[in-house]
């Protein structure tokens, strides 16, 4: 399970019924990961408001599927949630799509088009609160459904571990440039997260260059030259933030003195934090700034080892932050469905900055469940009633 914090809009209708103008579908219908017994591996998006009791309906699952299959979620949906599940072929999953606005068209007016709350469609777009406007020739993202049983079956499914389970492209956006379409493909959670980054750094630092996204993937996985990765749409390449780029859409070697250090620490922490990266690849040169700025934002020794490979030698074999030859002009970000790649101490200092907390995190209520579970434990399992809790 891997969380994005934004929110999510959908429409009930199937796809290819609704009569409205989409321009770019970013989820195509060939099955993801298919199996012979009639089965699938999707990745199911939940949207904030819905419960584990909306999500088993939907999918025609038991509680103790969905949770066997998503052991370290809460129950909770913060955001938007992205649960890797295993469903009868005929399911509807659910797909991102690019709306282009028509001319003068509104929040408002797309809201009502979708059918879903004008809120929705400001914070999946992180557009200002109480912002009516959209701007120009700018897509919007939503959340669509597409029939399961348009898909068919793959009779090899699973036979080829370099396919994309749920393929999905990235789409475009005033966050980010991708220097190839045809390789901007990724699963529906790594699009998610680097969108979500994406428009997190251009918050954080308006005014600044765009990101710059190289390889992802292509359409259905597989081999793509000069790559050894990049196969399962889960790898993806992004250019180095540097202090002197200007509209700069190409990847530039660079030096320690050259990297904008603390618009690639917040690159790497917002990544890094989500828990669903296995490693990050950068030249040992560039860590080491980067290490000094993360030190001086009172990251503990502990948590700094957990990170960086940095200062133990390029050959060290620990740390999500590698070397890995090749990698000066970019950060090659891999991420991971199925594991928990981070430290509870390590999310709670990079979420709160001080290794604070903002909250109690011990214990949180499953909604309409009636339980109580632990946090970052296993969903629902040794759950008590929220009656006999403390």
């Amino acid at each position: 399970m891997t969380r994005v914090l934004f929110l999510g809009a959908q429409y009930g209708k199937s796809l290819f019924t609704v009569g409205v103008a989409i321009t770019t579908v970013l989820l195509w219908s060939r099955p993801a990961f298919s199996k012979s017994d009639g089965t699938r591996h999707i990745d199911w998006i939940m949207l904030p408001g819905e419960t584990v009791e909306d999500a088993v309906s939907q999918l025609g699952l038991s509680v103790e599927q969905l949770c066997a299959a998503n052991p370290k979620w809460d129950g909770e949906v913060r955001g938007v949630e992205t649960l890797p599940v295993e469903v009868p072929v005929d399911v509807s999953v659910r797909t991102l799509v690019n709306y282009v606005p028509k001319p003068g068209e509104t929040v408002h007016g797309v809201a009502k088009r979708f059918n879903v709350s004008p809120e929705w469609v400001r914070v999946l777009n992180h557009i200002p609160e109480h912002t009516n406007e959209l701007p120009v020739d700018v897509p919007v993202v939503v959340v669509a459904s597409v029939d399961g049983t348009n898909q068919g079956i793959d009779e090899n499914g699973d036979r080829f571990s370099s396919r994309i389970r749920q393929p999905t492209h990235i789409g475009t956006s005033p966050w980010f440039h991708l220097k190839r379409d045809r390789t901007g493909w990724g699963t529906v959670n790594t699009v998610l997260l680097l969108r979500q980054v994406a428009a997190e750094i251009a918050r954080k630092f308006p005014g600044s260059q765009p990101l710059v996204f190289g390889d992802i993937s292509q359409k259905w996985g597989g081999r793509l030259a000069p790559h050894a990765s990049h196969r399962r749409g889960n790898d993806v390449d992004i250019a180095v933030p540097r202090t002197d780029s200007n509209e700069e859409t190409e990847f530039h070697v660079t030096s320690p003195g050259k990297m904008d250090v603390a618009r690639t620490w917040e690159l790497v922490r917002s990544l890094v934090v989500t828990g669903a990266v296995e490693y990050v690849f950068l030249d040992y040169r560039l860590q080491q700034p980067l290490y000094d700025f993360a030190s001086g934002t009172g990251l503990s020794a502990d948590v700094l080892t957990e990170l960086f490979q940095y200062p133990n030698g390029r050959n060290h074999r620990k740390g999500i932050i590698r070397h890995s030859p090749g990698h000066s002009n970019h950060v090659h970000v891999r991420f991971s469905h199925d594991r928990q790649n981070l430290s509870v101490v390590a999310v709670d200092e990079l979420s709160f900055g001080d290794g604070t907390f903002a909250q109690d995190h011990k214990r949180d209520v499953v909604p309409n469940i009636g339980r109580t579970v632990e946090r970052r434990g296993r969903c629902l399992v040794g759950a008590t009633e929220e009656s006999n809790s403390n």
